[in-house]
């Protein structure tokens, strides 16, 4: 009779249901190899993460930054947009600076446009302009005048992207009309007399004077205008690709512009003062978040696809986004994550080899790099179970 009760109990032991870590934590179901399928959200993404389920995920969009899985494509959707940290409690993105929106999808326009502009996407900036830009993946912030702003102060307009000084007015036309008849009479009275031209401030020593009193500035070797003003007597800046711009073309607003529109220029040093963010002599680039946490190396799309044996060299952006090269042992955006050992899972089913912590048999503690080990598995990546005795 003890034989036959031992027995029955071995065979209900065969037909029990899998054991999962945590029951899945409620968030997901328990499969076969005692391993949690977590649920999923309307979209198919996941809903939770984690071993046993007890995590959030948080919102995607296209990565401002990746490495390139095909010729000149490196914008997957991925959590935060390579641009902030997923908070795994509440599911939220938690943005670096300069970075907004639920996946932090957006940049922020600078210095909140001076208080004399409001923020736009491109693509909203461009349907102000009659264009389009809907086609590329970034449809990111920028800033554009409110109304009233008169963009005539050099800092303002920077700071609010495109802005230009509004045309003339046509009450102003008419006065300039009328001036332009009663100067016309005194012109023709001393038209025989001979003189020679006259530049305001000699051109500054930094162009040449011409017809009617006008300066033409001396020219950079790539035929840019080296100076600028009236008289010549302004420096400008270095160009590249501008970051955001009115679209000048179906999908095209990137044209060549000083500072790349994300920086003052210095009229007296001809040097570009970037906004917060971004870097070089243009401010061409951008920087990497946290200076990669002093783990890792910053490189440029172009340079992260030549890593991964990929392209990416068609693109406006191929040059100017750049990415943390995480040493070894580090993950994250800004290589502020360290790694969990981990090694294929005891009871057979998925572990490193998949891209699973600790085995599949824990959670990872990324401050620490240290697993925290399920209820009966035991080891530096819990690679052991507990047998009972």
């Amino acid at each position: 009779m003890q034989t036959l009760r031992i027995v029955a109990l071995i065979s209900l032991a065969t037909l029990g249901a899998a054991y999962c870590p945590n029951g899945c934590s409620g968030h997901g179901s328990c499969g076969a190899n005692d391993k949690c399928s977590c649920y999923l959200r309307p979209n198919g993404d996941l809903a939770f993460t984690e071993n046993d389920c007890s995590a959030r995920t948080c919102p995607k969009a296209a990565a401002w930054v990746s490495v390139a899985s095909a010729s000149n494509d490196a914008h997957p959707e991925v959590e935060c947009s390579n641009k902030g940290l997923c908070s795994r409690e509440s599911g939220e993105c938690e943005c670096f600076e300069n970075y907004d929106g639920i996946a932090c999808e957006r940049t922020v326009c600078p210095n909140d446009c001076s208080g004399r502009g409001i923020c736009y996407t491109q693509k909203q900036l461009a349907v102000e302009a009659h264009k389009t830009y809907d086609a590329p993946w970034d449809f990111r912030a920028i800033c554009l005048h409110a109304e009233g702003g008169d963009g005539s102060n050099e800092k303002g307009k920077l700071h609010c992207g495109v802005g230009s000084k509004h045309p003339l007015l046509p009450e102003h036309l008419i006065v300039l009309n009328q001036l332009h008849k009663k100067f016309a009479l005194l012109i023709a009275s001393i038209t025989t007399l001979s003189v020679q031209a006259y530049c305001p401030n000699g051109c500054s020593g930094h162009g040449s004077c011409g017809a009617n009193d006008k300066c033409s500035c001396y020219l950079r070797p790539n035929g840019d205008l080296a100076f600028t003003e009236n008289d010549c007597s302004a420096r400008t800046c270095p160009k590249a690709a501008a970051w955001v711009s009115v679209a000048s073309a179906s999908n095209d607003a990137h044209p060549e512009v000083e500072c790349s529109n994300k920086g003052l220029c210095s009229r007296e040093s001809g040097e570009c003062e970037c906004f917060e963010n971004y870097d070089g002599i243009a401010c061409e680039r951008t920087v990497c978040p946290n200076d990669c946490s002093g783990r890792g190396i910053c490189y440029t799309q172009k340079q992260l696809a030549v890593e991964a044996h990929k392209t990416y060299d068609a693109p406006w952006d191929s040059m100017k986004h750049v990415g943390c090269v995480c040493d070894l042992g580090f993950r994250g955006p800004d290589c502020s994550l360290e790694e969990c050992p981990s090694g294929p899972d005891v009871l057979l089913g998925d572990g490193n080899e998949k891209g699973r912590d600790c085995s599949g048999r824990g959670i990872c503690d990324y401050s620490e790099g240290l697993c925290k080990c399920f209820t009966g598995y035991f080891g530096n990546k819990c690679q052991h179970q507990t047998i009972l005795g």
